[in-house]
């Protein structure tokens, strides 16, 4: 049976949703949030651009430390002789905690970058309606509508976006935080201790 490391299912993973929006993207399916003039959308996209490449340095570094497992094992057993076990694990459950942090307050962010750009939304969606005359004035009911129109796209891609990325973080997540627990279970682990 073959195992699939983390940094391919991270790779392949990434790959196949940034492929999706990409393809999305041509298609004019993602139309919409172009027309989104407060940037809140390209803000969280950007936002979640970069979380996925931090999640890649954080697979690739688990990698490296998932290489380095036999000389852990080996302090690990030294310090068990020593006494010291609890600060290597301590020290080595920081190291791998370090690599999570920044993931688990980016689907918070995400989230609520989309519901700022929600609540935008409906205050321009809504601000066209004030002092409008819809009954003598044509024109102005067509700007009317227009701005609300406008507002309520803010609105939903803005809401969108933030949820698409707050999941994908959550995928991330998912992957590293998996892996780094193998990884620390496998260093510490009395079984594997030599």
């Amino acid at each position: 049976m073959m195992h699939i490391g983390l940094t391919y299912k991270w790779l392949i993973f990434n790959i196949f949703v940034a492929g999706n929006f990409i393809a999305a993207y041509y298609y004019e399916l993602l139309n919409r949030y172009i027309s989104d003039k407060t940037y809140f959308t390209q803000g969280i996209m950007l936002l979640a651009a970069i979380i996925v490449l931090l999640s890649g340095r954080s697979a690739w570094k688990l990698k490296s430390l998932r290489k380095s497992i036999p000389e852990r094992k080996a302090k690990y057993a030294h310090s068990l002789m020593t006494g010291r076990s609890d600060d290597y694990k301590d020290v080595l459950s920081s190291v791998l905690e370090k690599e999570l942090s920044i993931f688990r307050i980016a689907g918070p962010i995400l989230v609520t970058l989309g519901l700022l750009g929600t609540i935008t939304g409906v205050i321009i969606g809504f601000s066209g309606l004030v002092g409008a005359d819809f009954v003598n004035n044509a024109d102005e009911s067509n700007k009317v509508i227009q701005t609300l129109m406008f507002g309520l796209n803010t609105a939903f891609t803005t809401t969108y976006w933030g949820m698409i990325g707050m999941l994908w973080n959550l995928v991330n997540l998912t992957m590293l935080k998996s892996e780094a627990s193998a990884i620390f279970s496998e260093i510490v682990d009395p079984r594997n201790t030599q």
